[in-house]
């Protein structure tokens, strides 16, 4: 299993397009699950289980993004190889985020 990004509730063919690959369930599990624990950043601890990102949250959750990608790039117990997927997979998850807002600023996420 893996986790994705989806748009609820997508309006028009590229929402409904909107699949964004994050991680697989075990790399959740033992790298981004007990490291998003540690830091307190509750939009990262349930994408085992769902989590809802409405457009209140989206700058929260940019900002949770940001603090979980620099304490994985920190840390000893990461190997280089799973740091860049992270780095890549983090940046696209972003990216596209972003210009799903910039096209509408209400658009909402579930992550699972």
């Amino acid at each position: 299993m893996s986790v994705v990004a989806m748009i609820d509730e997508p309006q028009g063919d590229d929402e409904r397009a909107f699949n964004v690959p994050v991680c697989s369930e075990p790399a959740y599990r033992d790298v981004i699950k007990p490291r998003a624990l540690a830091l307190e950043l509750t939009l990262c601890v349930g994408w085992g289980t769902m989590t809802e990102v409405d457009s209140t949250l989206v700058p929260e959750f940019i900002r949770q993004i940001d603090v979980l990608a620099a304490d994985i790039q920190s840390a000893s117990d990461v190997s280089e190889e799973m740091k860049e997927h992270f780095e890549y997979r983090f940046n696209n998850l972003l990216n596209r985020i972003k210009a799903a807002v910039l096209k509408r600023s209400d658009v909402a996420f579930t992550l699972g």
